[in-house]
């Protein structure tokens, strides 16, 4: 009876303390208040751009050159997935080209994004470019999507693996092969967009962007081994 007891206690221990590691969220911002978060994101605005904080969401208007928000580091670690979600709506897609990326924070260099492109073939003005690239691969015609950007508030997510990605809009999904980040243990997410032109009214809305990882197994079983470790030295 006592050994059962102490079973259950290892039982209570590793729900409790795996399960808050399985899917941990590591960075996360609803823009719910009146001014950007300075403390998980540096501004970086120029030329005739702007950002905002409206309506609770983060509000890029695109003229004339940049305005971006580039997370702090965000520390996660050891990995096998990483997922960064959030939602997005485009308002006009004249020139403009707009982003969602992944650094490494610890070398920049690597990176993958996620962009809308505007201007990357006149036939296709009507439906930007959506497209995929990373550090490490120039993007074939394949990786090129023509199509029309979501007005509303869209969900979007990027599920990061040690071979690869997939980027899902609504209920679309599109599959990247990429070991550009692998490697890294700490990141930096990067939303906003760019245009060198001098249009008006050329808009990006983002929200609820957040960030979670599941640890590599490896982490997950040292978790198992010690609880294992704690009964054999009850008995």
């Amino acid at each position: 009876m006592k050994k059962i007891c102490i079973l259950w206690v290892i039982v209570v221990i590793l729900f409790t303390y795996c399960c808050p590691v399985f899917g941990s969220i590591y960075f996360s911002d609803d823009f719910s208040g009146s001014v950007y978060d300075p403390g998980k994101w540096d501004l970086d605005v120029s030329g005739s751009a702007s950002f905002a904080i409206e309506s609770q969401q983060a509000k890029f208007t695109i003229k004339n050159h940049h305005a971006f928000l580039k997370s702090k580091s965000i520390d996660i670690g050891s990995w096998d997935t990483i997922d960064i979600s959030g939602q997005w709506r485009i308002l006009s897609a004249k020139t403009p080209e707009y982003f969602i990326t992944l650094y490494d924070a610890d070398d920049e260099t690597n990176w993958l994004d996620v962009t809308y492109k505007s201007w990357d073939d006149a036939s296709h003005s009507s439906k930007p470019a959506l497209r995929f690239a990373d550090a490490s691969n120039t993007p074939t015609t394949t990786d090129i999507f023509y199509r029309t950007p979501p007005a509303e508030m869209t969900d979007f997510s990027i599920e990061l693996t040690k071979t690869g990605w997939t980027f899902t809009e609504g209920v679309e999904s599109w599959t990247y092969n990429s070991t550009t980040l692998s490697g890294a243990s700490s990141f930096k997410v990067r939303i906003g967009g760019w245009d060198a032109s001098s249009l008006s009214g050329q808009i990006i809305y983002f929200d609820n962007i957040e960030v979670s990882a599941i640890p590599e197994p490896a982490t997950l079983l040292l978790l198992v081994v010690g609880a294992s470790m704690l009964l054999r030295r009850k008995k």
